[in-house]
């Protein structure tokens, strides 16, 4: 059995720290406003190469910085004929619902929960798209006349004083004014 002797070189040859590290190459951070980008896109309609040149930046970076926002704003003309008839759109989506609502096949698919929860968030939807309320205290507030709407008043700031005098013992009633 013999043993060998492993001798380490006094100056070993190393390789040089350059090679050892990959090359950094510099990458230009471009800035400009998205939202103002995204709004010359929508309003003025101008294309990629128009926002590069007003922004001073490649049309990739102004590409890149969109892509999640293309298939929202891919077609203004469609997104302003949507905007237009959201309420007639909503309103179809509701019929479309309710009828869904009595077909007993389709319900076997669905659940009622999920059916009945998809109608009131459509229905909701289409009451905000109206300029309508979407609780009863709206219609009930709208039907006071104004006798009842002056004597409501009176009551509220009544309450309010109440209260302001309770929470701040040396506050005087002149001192409790309802903005």
């Amino acid at each position: 059995m013999s043993t060998a002797k492993h001798t380490i070189h006094p100056n070993p040859i190393t390789v040089p720290d350059i090679m050892s590290k990959q090359p950094q190459i510099a990458k230009k951070s471009y800035k400009f406003d998205l939202a103002e980008a995204i709004k010359l896109r929508i309003q003025n309609k101008l294309s990629f190469g128009e926002l590069a040149k007003y922004y001073g930046v490649p049309k990739q970076t102004i590409h890149s910085r969109f892509k999640v926002f293309l298939r929202i704003v891919d077609d203004p003309e469609l997104n302003d004929a949507y905007s237009e008839s959201r309420a007639q759109i909503l309103n179809g989506t509701e019929r479309v619902l309710v009828s869904y609502l009595t077909d007993s096949q389709k319900l076997k698919d669905a659940s009622l929960n999920n059916v009945a929860y998809a109608f009131q968030q459509v229905t909701t939807a289409r009451r905000l798209e109206e300029g309508l309320s979407t609780q009863n205290i709206s219609n009930n507030i709208r039907n006071l006349t104004e006798e009842r709407k002056g004597e409501l008043g009176k009551i509220i700031e009544a309450m309010y004083q109440a209260r302001v005098q309770a929470s701040n013992g040396t506050a005087r009633v002149e001192e409790a004014v309802i903005e």
